[in-house]
């Protein structure tokens, strides 16, 4: 079972690479990618997994893939990777947590890699009890907001930064704690 992730970690049209936690160490772990959320065009079907052992169940996974999209079409024309993780046979994009990932309808995760980065999302510190009195909109909502609105856009955003300095451990939601 998947802990926590899949977090896309440093990636450019070269490499893709994905980091999530799991409950046990699987005997086989894939990271396919293709050109579209159907499955129909597959650009990589190899990946390296490194996994790290954090407890009795916990186990850090580091997945990456190079990929060959210089010559992809139509890759050229979107510059997005859709992804998908196969633990033990069992495809992620059949699981429940998926929806979590997709925005709109798509029905794999995707990942915009353009030539240049002119787009980008930023967000600081986050409390989601937060009675609200700053009136300050929560900039991770906002960004997936914009995400969707984007999806298939040019403007799409293509890296996340995340400068917040708190994590609020002192101040912790009750929602959270149950």
């Amino acid at each position: 079972m998947i802990i926590c992730g899949p977090i896309v970690r440093h990636s450019n049209r070269a490499e893709l690479n994905l980091w999530l936690v799991l409950d046990q160490r699987p005997e086989n772990i894939q990271l396919n990618t293709y050109l579209d959320d159907a499955r129909s065009s597959s650009v990589t079907s190899h990946c390296n997994a490194e996994f790290i052992q954090a407890g009795d169940n916990c186990y850090i996974c580091m997945l990456s893939t190079d990929l060959p999209l210089d010559n992809a079409e139509p890759y050229h024309q979107t510059n997005e990777l859709f992804y998908e993780i196969v633990l033990d046979g069992e495809p992620f994009g059949d699981s429940q947590l998926l929806a979590t990932l997709c925005p709109g309808t798509d029905k794999l995760p995707s990942v915009y890699l353009p030539r240049e980065h002119r787009h980008f999302i930023q967000a600081s510190c986050r409390r989601p009890h937060s009675p609200g009195q700053d009136k300050k909109p929560d900039q991770l909502a906002r960004g997936a907001r914009l995400l969707a609105e984007n999806l298939r856009k040019e403007s799409r955003p293509s890296q996340l930064f995340l400068t917040g300095d708190q994590i609020y451990a002192d101040d912790v939601s009750p929602l959270l704690l149950d």
